[in-house]
């Protein structure tokens, strides 16, 4: 196997840790918390409010759930692995020569995608509203805010996969933001 063939292998590895470990963690806390969670400990509720002013689709999604508490702390903690995933990215990925390459070769395109998903991971954040006539139809969008608004095993999961899934993303838009010179300015990309 090449060396490019064994470093793909390597990330998709450490890619699909990370929604491993955040599936795992997230279930595990949507379904083993108590309802009132957050109100009966101290630490908790300063740690959600935190993030929810940080963070206000947190609040959004609570207000429509039916375990408002877990949910925001099931969402905390979700925006709270971001970070985390990302840098561990940053750590153990090594990027591989035809990212660069392809970059170079479709420069519009690959552009406009990476501003179009450093736009979505802040619409994720901030901008989302969800009213309760909003988990009512049968569009997919519809039915993921039903499962995670009626089923702590949804809300786990969910979460989980956007946990990594956000990173990712994060991931890819800074890698593309850090080596601006390397795709556009450099002929070989070295």
């Amino acid at each position: 196997m090449s060396d490019t063939a064994l470093r793909g292998v390597r990330n998709n590895a450490i890619f699909a840790s990370a929604f491993g470990v955040a599936m795992l963690l997230l279930v595990f806390v949507a379904l083993v918390v108590p309802q009132d969670v957050v109100t009966r400990n101290r630490f908790l509720h300063d740690y959600v409010a935190l993030s929810s002013t940080v963070i206000p689709g947190i609040q959004r999604l609570a207000a429509v759930s039916s375990f408002p508490e877990v949910t925001r702390l099931v969402f905390s903690l979700m925006w709270t692995l971001v970070p985390v995933f990302t840098a561990a990215y940053f750590f153990k990925v090594q990027v591989p020569e035809i990212f660069f390459t392809r970059y170079r070769e479709k420069p519009f395109f690959l552009t406009f995608a990476t501003v179009v998903m450093a736009i979505s991971i802040v619409l994720l954040a901030v901008l989302f509203e969800i009213t309760p006539e909003d988990l009512k139809g049968g569009l997919i969008n519809e039915s993921v805010l039903r499962a995670v608004s009626t089923s702590r095993m949804g809300l786990g999961l969910i979460a989980g996969f956007f946990s990594a899934g956000i990173a990712m993303m994060v991931f890819v838009v800074l890698a593309w933001f850090f080596n601006l010179p390397r795709i556009y300015l450099w002929k070989t990309g070295r």
